[in-house]
C-alpha cells in the first residue's frame, strides 16, 4: 500500500484587512482543497482538529462506526467542522466517507477529564490515529493559520488556551510530532 502525504495546510481565519473569514467560507476552501487531492489521487483527506475530549470519543467512535457525519459543535476551529460536515450533506456529498477530522485532544470538560487515562496518553493515542491513517494511504492536512504560522499548527489555541488545559509540555510534543510526519510523509 502507498504511503499517504502530511501536508502542511494553511487556511487563513482572517483575511487582508483583519475581519473573520466565515465558518463557511472556511469550510469550503477545505473541502475544494480535499477534493482536488482526491481528485488527483488520494484515497482520503483528514485536517488536524484541536477537540476537547468529549469531540475525541465520538470521532473516534462514529468513524469506526463508518459514519460520515459526526455532529461537531462549538466555536472556532469546531464551527469550521461544523459547517464542514453540513456541506459534507450536500454540495460535497462526493466527498462523504473520504473526507475526515483526525483530532488532538487538547482539554476536556469530562469527569474524570480522561475516563482512564492522562491527557498524555490520550495525545498519543491520537497521534497514533493519525499515523494509521497516514500508514493507510490517507493525506493528512497539518491545519495551520495566523496563530501558528507556516512553522507550526493550529494545535491548542481558543478556549484550551485560556482554561490553561492544554501545557506547553504537551503542545512540543504535538508539534514535533506532526513535524516530523511532515518529513516522513513528505510524499517524495
Amino acid at each position: 500500500m502507498k504511503k499517504g502525504i502530511f501536508e502542511a495546510y494553511y487556511l487563513n481565519y482572517k483575511d487582508e484587512e483583519g475581519a473573520i473569514v466565515p465558518s463557511k467560507t472556511q469550510a469550503t476552501t477545505l473541502l475544494d482543497h480535499a477534493r482536488t487531492l482526491i481528485a488527483n489521487g488520494a484515497i482520503g483527506v483528514a485536517i488536524t482538529y484541536s477537540a476537547n475530549y468529549g469531540q475525541t470519543v465520538d470521532i473516534d467512535n462514529g468513524y469506526k462506526a463508518g459514519q460520515w457525519k459526526i455532529g461537531i459543535t462549538g466555536a472556532f476551529q469546531a464551527d469550521v467542522m461544523t459547517k464542514m460536515e453540513g456541506l459534507l450533506g450536500d454540495t460535497y456529498s462526493d466527498l462523504q466517507g473520504k473526507m475526515r477530522i483526525a483530532p488532538i485532544t487538547t482539554m476536556s470538560y469530562e469527569t474524570p477529564p480522561y475516563g482512564e487515562h492522562t491527557h498524555e496518553e490520550v495525545i498519543k493515542s491520537d497521534l497514533a490515529n493519525i499515523k494509521a491513517l497516514l500508514d493507510n494511504g490517507w493525506t493528512v492536512l497539518g491545519w495551520q493559520n495566523q496563530d501558528s504560522g507556516t512553522d507550526g499548527f493550529a494545535v491548542g489555541g481558543g478556549v484550551s488556551k485560556r482554561t490553561g488545559q492544554y501545557p506547553q509540555e504537551l503542545s512540543d510534543v504535538v508539534q514535533a510530532t506532526l513535524k516530523q510526519f511532515a518529513t516522513n510523509y513528505s510524499g517524495e
